[in-house]
């Protein structure tokens, strides 16, 4: 009986050993197949199922699912920025906000002023904008001497998927109260301020193009096939050494086949001269290659490119590109943020419900127009663009979310509600606009997509008060690795 309860509980715990250390997602299938099946279906139907599919959702080589980021900062934090700006994340999966604890932090973003310390109705925004999946934090306010000053030495990038703070290239100056805006790859800032004003900053216009150095690796790229041709000079010197062989074995037997010998003996004094002149070739490469910083016109080329990549190595964001200067610094008076939309950026000189004037900036002609009539007529609050093809605005002072209609110039009312009275940020994504309102209310959600507009309201981060708002890829766990990896690992 001993011997049979042994043999009994043995495999057992051999199996529960093995499922242990791995759990296959679908039984029958390898992980990587299952994990192509898996990412078919909605993060959210996963996420109820099993522990293995649930840590599935948040390991790096699964599609990312869209979630909230807030900046905030504490409710009762002091007026000269004592207090730490924090970056929360609401997972839309879990219903769960998670703090950012990034362990390359900058420092400075301990000392940001908010609120202006002569006015009390002054406050100071901290700009920043999402483009190509990352959070890019462009200017902010911070007080020396009892004077504003720009906070942020250069701008400051978030990558939510590897939970990392990057410096951006830094601006021309340091400025704060600017028009900062996303298009596509690219972040685009207008005037603003320095430490003191001045007109070539308050009518100044940067472009940075966030994946610019893919352009010198395809450079790269292309130079490296030339070399690949130059050695391809060594296999036809060989088929044709090959050739000049068979002819001189033809030569050692001249009793026979003399007209083939006579042809053959024309042909190789021809591919004698062709096997010079690629034997000279074969010369020269070999001399690239013996002093590769000769006065090579190529190789002038591949070290500039070189050191051109080795420079976007040590920086990889790339710079600032200096565009067309303002006819005027109307855009320097306050923080604006620039909506990306089919391929302009239209932006607003000041922001509530006031008259104001209107500015839509071509990017890639680099020429600025008034904005449409109907348009600005209808801008009276904060304003987002959905995947840069749809733009929603909220009327602050009415509570009214509008569609804007290119065709007509007119905006159309989508839905009405008291909490969204007083908005102050937005942002669209995901079939989703998302609307901070007055503080107590939350973050009203708007499910723009279905018909009638479907709309719920998301607490905001405990004791912290919203100061910016951004629909970014969720982040990932670093403990978590998914089987795939796993089983690479092992």
């Amino acid at each position: 009986m001993a011997n049979q309860t042994r043999a009994t509980t043995t495999p057992t715990a051999k199996h529960r050993k093995l499922s242990d250390d791995h759990h296959s997602l679908l039984p029958g299938l390898p992980d990587h197949i299952a994990q192509l099946c898996l990412s078919l279906i909605s993060p959210s139907a996963l996420y109820s199922v099993c522990r293995s599919w649930r840590r599935l959702i948040y390991t790096v080589t699964f599609p990312p699912f869209r979630s909230l980021y807030t900046l905030s900062l504490p409710t009762n934090s002091a007026v000269d920025g004592g207090q730490m700006v924090k970056l929360f994340s609401f997972d839309p999966i879990s219903s769960k906000w998670i703090t950012v604890k990034s362990p390359l932090l900058p420092p400075y973003l301990r000392h940001l002023s908010l609120r202006h310390p002569s006015f009390m109705s002054r406050n100071f925004s901290i700009q920043s904008v999402s483009v190509s999946g990352n959070l890019v934090l462009i200017a902010a306010t911070a007080v020396h001497q009892s004077l504003p000053v720009p906070a942020f030495p250069h701008p400051l990038i978030f990558n939510p998927l590897s939970n990392t703070w990057s410096s951006c290239p830094p601006l021309s100056t340091p400025r704060r109260w600017c028009a900062a805006g996303a298009l596509q790859d690219t972040v685009v800032v207008a005037s603003g301020i320095g430490s003191h004003y001045t007109e070539t900053v308050a009518r100044s216009v940067e472009k940075w193009v966030v994946r610019k150095s893919e352009s010198f690796d395809e450079k790269i790229q292309s130079l490296t096939h030339l070399k690949l041709e130059n050695e391809s000079f060594d296999e036809k010197i060989q088929s044709l050494n090959h050739l000049k062989l068979k002819s001189e074995s033809l030569d050692e037997n001249p009793d026979g086949y003399c007209e083939k010998i006579q042809s053959l003996d024309e042909k190789t004094d021809g591919y004698c001269e062709k096997i010079q002149s690629l034997n000279h070739s074969k010369l020269k490469t070999e001399s690239l290659d013996e002093t590769p910083y000769g006065n090579c016109e190529k190789i002038q080329s591949l070290n500039n490119l070189k050191q051109k990549s080795e420079s976007l190595d040590e920086n990889p964001y790339g710079k600032w590109e200096k565009m067309q200067s303002l006819k005027q610094s109307k855009l320097c008076r306050e923080a604006i943020d620039a909506v990306g939309w089919k391929g302009k950026l239209c932006m607003v000189n000041v922001k509530g419900d006031y008259a104001k004037e209107g500015f839509v900036y071509n990017l890639d002609s680099d020429e600025w127009a008034e904005m449409p009539v109907g348009m600005l007529g209808g801008w009276r609050g904060p304003t987002a663009a959905m995947d840069e093809e749809t733009m929603y605005v909220v009327d602050e002072s009415r509570g009214v979310l509008r569609r804007y209609n290119e065709d007509g110039d007119k905006w159309s009312e989508v839905v009405v509600d008291e909490r969204l009275k007083g908005a102050e940020y937005i942002a669209a994504g995901g079939g989703r606009v998302c609307v901070v309102g007055e503080k107590g209310v939350g973050i009203v959600v708007v499910d723009v997509v279905v018909e009638p507009p479907r709309l719920w309201v998301v607490e905001t981060p405990p004791g912290h008060d919203v100061l910016g708002l951004h629909i970014l890829p969720r982040m990932c766990s670093p403990e978590l690795k998914s089987p795939v990896a796993l089983l690479e690992s092992k």
